[in-house]
């Protein structure tokens, strides 16, 4: 018979063993928790910060030579769907159908491409067209300035103004809240950092009432504020007149406040990454070009464009209305926006020095660049002297 060892060895042997790896688990989960597993790796592997595009000048693309350079595949601009999304879209075309007037009267391919929110718009500014997103897109400076920080790795560059909002964006109630001071501790619904929050923090400052009074509540997009209101989630709404207006009418909603009544509170500019601006200035140009062609023609391609519209998105309100609510820009608002000739009852500096600072105040956002860093006005400023 062999000889066997004793049973009490055998315990202390499997305890002992087992004690070290309960204690390595608790140590790596620990080291985990406090950041230090991170710390060690980094210092084993030695990867380092992420480098990214925003970390170099945005004129290292710039072409070498007088010649300008043209890019070879389609021009991916992006927009929401607000009242220059009619323009745009027929401006552009349709893929495998009628040219727009881009590729008619300028000799550019641009596609257009819509997305349901500001953020989601940034966030493919962010990427750039070679990587699925755009080249160039259309803001509102609120979206623009105070979701800045996902916007580092674009380093946009502000070209033109597109237009205000003048009665596009409103902010209803339900039946029997007739005061936006009535708003306190209520639900109100808005697609952050949208027109429509930014109209909302205009109207608060107005009645003396702090963010943290009423509820707010996260919209994915100001196209759902009605859906909101319906299904009796949100005491209150900000969103786009055309949408809201059915359900305001349906419902005996109160009317609080609007963009009409301060239509120079929210501008939409035309925004194009930093790289793109340097490496292909003659595309920039041209895209410019043919929005102005739109702003002096609007009564001869109105027709057809807005049928194109109404093809595409046979639910979203009236498109011509859309469009009186939020018209495109003349050269003329242009210049006296950006301070180049004339006179603007708010211009371009005034409203990004307080928009980034409503953003530190509120949000902590970090410091904004100088405001000449975040424009690139050769393009309106060569046209300008064309006409």
């Amino acid at each position: 018979m062999s000889e066997e060892l004793p049973p009490k060895k055998l315990r202390f042997g499997h305890g002992l063993a087992l004690g070290l790896l309960f204690s390595l688990a608790l140590a790596v989960a620990l080291l985990s928790h406090f950041g230090f597993g991170e710390r060690l790796r980094e210092r084993i592997w030695k990867q380092g910060p992420v480098v990214e595009a925003a970390d170099f000048p945005a004129g290292v693309a710039s072409p070498a030579y007088e010649r300008a350079s043209m890019v070879l595949r389609p021009t991916y601009l992006g927009t929401t769907l607000r009242g220059y999304a009619a323009p745009l879209l027929w401006a552009a075309g349709e893929e495998g159908g009628e040219e727009g007037l881009w590729r008619e009267s300028f000799a550019i391919e641009v596609r257009t491409r819509v997305f349901a929110n500001g953020t989601e718009l940034s966030k493919a500014l962010a990427l750039g067209g070679d990587n699925g997103g755009v080249d160039m897109a259309v803001l509102s400076l609120p979206t623009l300035l105070l979701d800045a920080p996902g916007l580092k790795p674009a380093v946009p560059r502000v070209l033109m103004l597109m237009g205000w909002s003048r009665g596009q964006d409103i902010l209803v109630a339900t039946q029997g809240l007739h005061h936006p001071g009535q708003l306190r501790n209520k639900r109100v619904a808005v697609e952050m950092w949208s027109p429509g929050h930014h109209l909302l923090l205009w109207t608060l400052s107005r009645v003396g009432l702090r963010l943290g009074e009423i509820e707010l509540l996260e919209l994915p997009s100001a196209l759902d504020a009605g859906a909101f209101l319906e299904k009796g989630v949100a005491d209150a709404a900000a969103g786009l007149y055309g949408e809201l207006l059915p359900w305001v009418l349906q419902n005996k909603g109160e009317f609080l406040d609007s963009t009409a009544d301060v239509p120079h509170l929210v501008a939409s500019v035309l925004v194009a990454r930093g790289s793109f601006v340097a490496r292909y200035p003659e595309v920039i140009l041209r895209v410019i070009r043919g929005l102005f062609d739109l702003e002096q023609n609007m009564a001869r391609y109105r027709k057809r464009m807005l049928k194109s519209f109404k093809q595409q998105y046979p639910n979203l309100g009236k498109p011509e209305q859309m469009l009186q609510e939020e018209p495109l820009a003349s050269m003329e608002e242009n210049l006296a926006f950006f301070g180049l000739r004339g006179q603007a009852a708010v211009g371009y500096a005034e409203l990004y020095q307080s928009t980034t600072a409503l953003a530190s105040k509120l949000y902590e956002r970090p410091p904004a660049p100088r405001v000449e860093e975040s424009l690139e006005l050769a393009p309106l400023k060569r046209l300008a002297k064309l006409q």
